[in-house]
């Protein structure tokens, strides 16, 4: 299974607890690795049957966020078996 690599745009992040509570959100979902997270936005890879929808609605879980947009930057071709985390 391949890998998309993408940048999510985020409203209403203003802090590092903004950060931290972005990073831990995504780092629960299975499939979902954060890169990077900051102000305003986050790198994650994500597995290609991953809706860009369903990440919207876990970022979104709370009132304080607002997804602008999910972009895909490059898919990434898996070789190998085994689970991705």
């Amino acid at each position: 299974m391949s890998l998309i690599k993408k940048e999510i745009i985020i409203k209403g992040m203003s802090c590092k607890h903004c950060v931290a509570h972005i990073t831990e959100q995504l780092d629960k979902i299975i499939g979902i690795k954060v890169l990077e997270c900051e102000i305003g936005r986050a790198i994650i890879t994500v597995r290609e049957d991953i809706p860009d929808n369903f990440i919207e609605s876990k970022i979104e879980s709370t009132s304080e966020y607002k997804v602008e947009k999910i972009k895909d930057i490059e898919k990434i071709e898996k070789k190998f078996l085994g689970v991705f985390k």
